[in-house]
């Protein structure tokens, strides 16, 4: 009907980018308050079920109609308001959706849980919590449910549900301090850039395998999923294991950039000694080819600067600088990775289980 469009555009004039059980618990918890009103106990319960029912019916309908879906890329299976593309600004970067891998020796072949180590030797369920919600499943008080083919929760009221091998997650949802952490860096570094660069080099920052994001920056984020993940399943804090986790990504990174700054300094020795003896050494040869070799080898830009030398000569709209910082990779602008930007577009009506690979 007119009242259910109306709603599905109203959501996505909240938020762009929404996953397929983010935007149906929405809905329905927009028109739950309105239709149970005064009600209790049992007639609410039903009301809720039938409630329930319609609107992924309605949804079912209409969201094909109004939105789309990508099939890979930084908002894979996401909808998305059609006429709008989420990859454009990079604000959009906490609307992206990250795929994890849990533990393969969590699951028995019947797809349950299982108890990891048990003295038995048998593998024995595990008394985890799986849930069919999104706002448990990103505030981690349970493991995502798997989804059936058929786009429906595979578990029923007769059967213990069943955990999704490679869940989603929408990264504003997540309610982890350690991955808000890394989005309002994330923000703030873009912030900078955005005031250095054009649009249109904003809009290539968005890369089809890690989003806006730096290859660190996504790192960080997944450890803390999968941290906060496996918290979960052993029954410990998601909140201090995640913590815990980007604080060893941290450091890791840190560890990194004082041995690339060790190696750094390390040349800049070797390469005042070369200077020293070079000039402190008579041309031994006869045409002088030894000291012409040495002062083209000194006279040489670096290929950064090279590559941005040449790039301006035949493209001048942006400044020096932005063309020296892409052409040493630092933004990726000109070296987009894996592939072109335009992604495939998912137009199925199923959202069933598939790894990232």
């Amino acid at each position: 009907t007119g009242d259910d469009r109306k709603q599905v555009i109203d959501l996505f004039a909240q938020r762009k980018v929404w996953p397929h059980d983010a935007l149906l618990e929405s809905l329905i918890a927009s028109i739950a308050g309105d239709a149970t009103g005064n009600t209790t106990g049992d007639d609410t319960k039903k009301i809720r079920i039938n409630l329930e029912l319609k609107v992924k019916q309605a949804a079912e309908r209409l969201l094909p109609r109004v939105a789309f879906r990508f099939a890979d890329g930084p908002f894979r299976r996401a909808w998305v308001l059609k006429g709008t593309d989420p990859r454009v600004d990079s604000k959009n970067a906490k609307l992206q959706v990250m795929e994890i891998r849990l533990d393969q020796e969590w699951f028995a072949e019947d797809g349950r849980l299982v108890v990891v180590g048990s003295k038995s030797g048998k593998k024995q369920h595990a008394s985890v919590k799986v849930s069919a919600s999104h706002a448990d499943a990103h505030a981690f008080r349970a493991l995502p449910a798997s989804l059936s083919s058929g786009g429906k929760a595979a578990s029923q009221k007769s059967q213990p549900a069943i955990a999704s091998r490679y869940p989603r997650y929408q990264l504003c949802d997540i309610t982890l301090a350690s991955v808000q952490t890394v989005l309002v860096r994330n923000e703030r570094r873009h912030d900078t850039t955005r005031q250095d660069t054009t649009h249109q080099l904003t809009s290539q920052l968005c890369r089809q395998s890690f989003g806006f994001f730096s290859k660190s920056e996504y790192e960080q984020v997944r450890g803390c999923l999968a941290a906060a993940a496996a918290a979960v399943f052993h029954g410990k804090d998601p909140e201090a294991a995640s913590a815990e986790a980007l604080r060893g990504l941290e450091s890791a990174m840190d560890a990194s950039d004082a041995m690339d700054a060790d190696d750094d300094a390390d040349n800049d020795d070797m390469d005042a000694d070369h200077d020293d003896v070079a000039g402190g050494t008579e041309d031994l040869s006869e045409d002088g080819s030894d000291e012409e070799t040495e002062r083209e080898f000194r006279n040489k830009p670096p290929p950064a600067t090279e590559r941005a030398v040449r790039f301006a000569l035949t493209h001048n709209s942006l400044d020096l600088e932005t063309l020296v910082l892409q052409s040493a990779n630092v933004t990726d602008a000109m070296n987009p990775v894996d592939g072109e930007m335009e992604y495939d577009v998912f137009d199925g009506d199923t959202d069933g289980e598939d790894s990232d690979e």
